[in-house]
Parts: structure tokens; C-alpha cells; sequence
């Protein structure tokens, strides 16, 4: 029984640790608000959000976090130029795979450089408010919906802006739309949340990093699988003896 029950134990980490300890972090920078072309900021909310504004810096840096089986990751807080204090904590996903073949979105004269602009897609996200903004959750998705522009990563040129469309950084641009989740922060009202759904976002970055070495680390269901086995070994050398 004492053998089944372990068993049981290690087949239930095993599904709660899922693909992720299969994906290896390739690379790994520092996410910055682009500055140069335009107004300067990480995200932008079209509609702004009342005395917030509409603009957003991430405090401290955020990650863009990429990996061999290409997926991505944005994470971070982002923080109101308007407001100290209140803003949205970041937690964006992308892929690979594209239902479209992808263009390059030029704006303030960017271009994109053979061979080293790439694109991810991204598949799903969430803005989760902090400070005055805090009670307010909305989802974000890839704008515009089927394409064809999607996330554009890369160098610049060095004549011209690269992918962020604000600088000659290397650095990350794309456009999302927002649908509001929970609207009850100290500044929402029903207005604001007509407004946020009709509204969209953009986001604009520098990226300082680059290739990296590792395997994401084993999550603690993980390691209550090998736990479980070692000691399902050490009671079988038991009984043996």
C-alpha cells in the first residue's frame, strides 16, 4: 500500500510540473521604454486612465525571457509617469507560430534589418493594477487579430530606428488590444472600462541582454517527484535486505 500511495504521489507532481521542465531559457534581457521618436514609454494605453494617464515606464527593469522552444515571456511592473505609485504588474505570453506571415510595422522611419529582425506572436497576457490601479485586471491580445503585424524584435541598422520604432536600441515593438477583467480600482468607473475595451496599447522597449545557458529550474512538484522516487528506492533496498 505504502508503495502504491508513493507512486500515486510521483504521477501527480509529474502532471503538475508539466512541459515547463522541458524549456530551456536561451535568453534573457533587461526590458527599458524606448526613448527617441514620439512620446517615451514601455506601454501605452491609447485612452489613457484618468489622472493615470496614459503612459507607463517599467520600474525596476523588466525581463523578456526567450526559449529553445520558442516561446517568450514579458514580465516586469510597470509604473504611471503621471502617478508614482500605481500602475500595472506585467505578465505577457508569445510564440513562434505564426497563422500569418508576419511584416514589419515602420513607424518614425524604422526599418527592418535582414537577417537579424525576427517576430513572436503574442498569445495571451494580462495587466494587473497596482496603487490607484489596483482592482483593476484586464487581458491583453495580439492587435491587429489576424495579422499581419505581430511582435517585431530586433538591431537597428544604424541609419535608421530598429524594431522598437523609437531608437537605433536594440529592442522589441507590438500592439495590443485590452479587455477589461475587473473594474473596480480607486479611479475606474464604467466609463473607464468602455474605454479601455475600446481602446488599444502599444508597447515600445529597449532589450539589454542576450544568449544564455541554463534549465529553468525545477519546480517544487518536481523535486516532490524525485523525493518520491529516492525514497520508493530506499524502501525497496529495505525490504530486499
Amino acid at each position: 500500500m505504502r508503495i502504491k500511495t508513493m507512486l500515486l504521489a510521483a504521477a501527480v507532481a509529474t502532471a503538475a510540473a508539466g512541459t515547463s521542465m522541458a524549456a530551456t531559457l536561451t535568453h534573457q534581457y533587461d526590458v527599458t521604454s524606448a526613448v527617441g521618436s514620439g512620446s517615451d514609454h514601455s506601454i501605452w494605453i491609447k485612452s489613457g486612465i484618468g489622472s493615470i494617464g496614459s503612459d507607463f515606464d517599467f520600474k525596476p527593469a523588466g525581463q523578456f525571457s526567450m526559449y529553445d522552444n520558442g516561446t517568450a515571456t514579458l514580465t516586469g511592473s510597470v509604473e504611471s509617469q503621471n502617478t508614482a505609485g500605481s500602475g500595472f504588474k506585467v505578465s505577457f505570453n508569445y510564440d513562434s507560430k505564426f497563422k500569418f506571415t508576419p511584416q514589419f510595422k515602420s513607424e518614425n522611419g524604422s526599418k527592418a534589418v535582414p537577417g537579424q529582425t525576427f517576430f513572436r506572436d503574442l498569445q495571451s497576457g494580462t495587466l494587473t493594477g497596482y496603487g490607484a490601479l489596483a482592482g483593476l485586471v484586464m487581458k491583453v491580445s495580439r492587435m491587429p487579430n489576424k495579422g499581419p503585424y505581430a511582435t517585431q524584435i530586433g538591431p537597428s541598422n544604424g541609419v535608421n530606428n530598429g524594431a522598437n520604432n523609437k531608437n537605433k536600441n536594440y529592442g522589441m515593438a507590438h500592439w495590443f488590444d485590452m479587455r477589461v477583467l475587473k473594474n473596480n480600482c480607486k479611479v475606474c468607473t464604467k466609463a473607464t472600462a468602455r474605454a479601455l475595451n475600446k481602446s488599444q496599447g502599444d508597447v515600445n522597449v529597449d532589450l539589454e541582454g542576450g544568449p544564455i545557458g541554463g534549465q529553468i529550474p525545477l519546480p517544487a512538484s518536481g523535486l516532490l517527484l524525485v523525493g518520491g522516487l529516492a525514497g520508493l528506492a530506499g524502501l525497496r533496498r529495505k525490504r530486499r535486505s
